[in-house]
């Protein structure tokens, strides 16, 4: 039997090269055609996991967005838009600061419940007072409804009620200035009366442009109209009762200076020709 010899360095490094090296390419007369491989069938997306993230990065790169229906929008909760959504409250305020500045300034029937304060006291003049709260509670009604709109198209119907409202006013200008001191004892029926107070109120052309603007400038429920409606009746009475109520105070002011008769007639004189000059400016501008 034919003894092996071992190996030289040589041969040694050259089996170890040999294992080492990489295959050599088939030449292109020997390959052999076979066919493509078969891809992979892909496992369908979970559409939760997918939205979560928990995926994968590939398969979030993989995925198809289904256009074939539109993207619901998304609701705004910012606004009261929706149909039984409660009001706002910044609409509501939004809507007593534009009809402060309007309501409160000085006009026809808050110069004359001033003035009917400081000629013949809080007491005496309070129901005179809420005659007033009351028929621009009525004006503010008729012209969130809509009915004042309708009354002042008919032909002829507003000069009559202009007519009507100037007559008053120059009467009560007329009493206002000849009204006696407070020190004096007066008649029991030189008191103002309610129903002159709605007479005023109704026929004030201030009330309608004032409230007109207002209600026509905020809207509280887009979605429902009498809520809206209802909505600014109750919080613009409400702040018309806290300015009348000013107001009132405001002219009562004076009556503890009228117990001179001069300083009496002043005062109330003066009341007297503002309440005139602000029907006339209400009826000019």
């Amino acid at each position: 039997m034919p003894v092996r010899r071992p190996a030289s360095g040589r041969r040694r490094r050259y089996r170890a090269g040999a294992a080492n090296a990489r295959p050599r390419p088939v030449p292109a007369s020997r390959r052999v055609a076979s066919a493509p491989p078969t891809p992979r069938p892909r496992r369908p997306l979970h559409p939760e996991r997918h939205r979560s993230g928990r995926s994968g990065g590939r398969a979030r790169r993989d995925a198809v967005q289904d256009r074939s229906r539109p993207a619901l929008p998304l609701p705004d909760y910012r606004t009261a838009d929706h149909e039984g959504d409660p009001p706002m409250l910044d609409d509501i305020l939004r809507l007593q600061a534009t009809a402060l500045p309007l309501a409160g300034s000085p006009g026809p029937a808050t110069l004359s419940i001033a003035a009917m304060g400081a000629a013949y006291g809080v007491r005496a003049s309070l129901p005179y007072c809420l005659g007033i709260v009351f028929g621009t509670m009525l004006v503010l009604i008729a012209v969130a409804s809509g009915l004042a709109g309708m009354l002042l198209a008919v032909p002829g119907l507003v000069p009559v009620v202009t007519v009507i409202a100037l007559g008053y006013i120059l009467y009560l200008a007329v009493r206002i200035a000849t009204a006696p001191p407070l020190s004096r004892p007066r008649e029991p029926g030189s008191r103002p009366a309610v129903g002159g107070a709605l007479i005023l109120a109704l026929s004030n052309p201030k009330a309608y442009a004032a409230l007109g603007a207002v209600c026509s400038s905020v809207v509280v429920m887009p979605a429902n109209p009498t809520q809206d409606a209802l909505i600014k009746v109750a919080s613009l009475s409400a702040l018309i009762l806290v300015i009348d109520i000013v107001w009132l105070g405001f002219g009562a002011t004076f009556s503890s200076a009228l117990g001179s008769p001069r300083i009496a007639r002043v005062v109330n004189v003066t009341f007297a020709v503002l309440l005139v000059a602000s029907v006339f400016a209400a009826l000019v501008l």
